[in-house]
């Protein structure tokens, strides 16, 4: 209910809503379960095009999962989301261009950054 925000759970009575205050968050661990197994069975130890790929492939799955996170009610902290965001956006360019060392480094700290200014 977006126009209502968090009030329906005060004003609902408990009998008709317990099943989605349980159930929202724990498929939305479900989820993010899922996807940190996937991003944790994704290598790339390969070199060329293919370990580009799976390198950004990985940071996005872990914006994904902070999503949904958020999304499904749970907590990852007053500005460990957008950090964690920010700062895998920047590492998926990274690997995207190719950078390594430093330059790398410099553009994770830029959206780590940007994370905490856009919180």
């Amino acid at each position: 209910i977006p126009l209502r925000g968090a009030s329906w759970l005060r004003e609902e009575p408990t009998a008709e809503i317990w099943q989605r205050v349980i159930f929202v968050p724990v498929s939305g661990g479900i989820i993010v379960g899922g996807l940190n197994t996937l991003r944790s069975s994704i290598k790339t130890n390969s070199d060329g095009s293919v370990s580009n790929i799976k390198g950004v492939f990985r940071p996005f799955l872990k914006a994904v999962a902070a999503s949904f996170t958020l999304g499904t009610g749970n907590s990852l902290g007053p500005e460990g989301p957008s950090v964690e965001i920010g700062s895998a956006i920047a590492k998926g360019f990274g690997n995207v261009f190719g950078w390594e060392g430093g330059k790398k480094l410099s553009l994770v700290a830029a959206g780590s950054a940007a994370g905490i200014a856009s919180g």
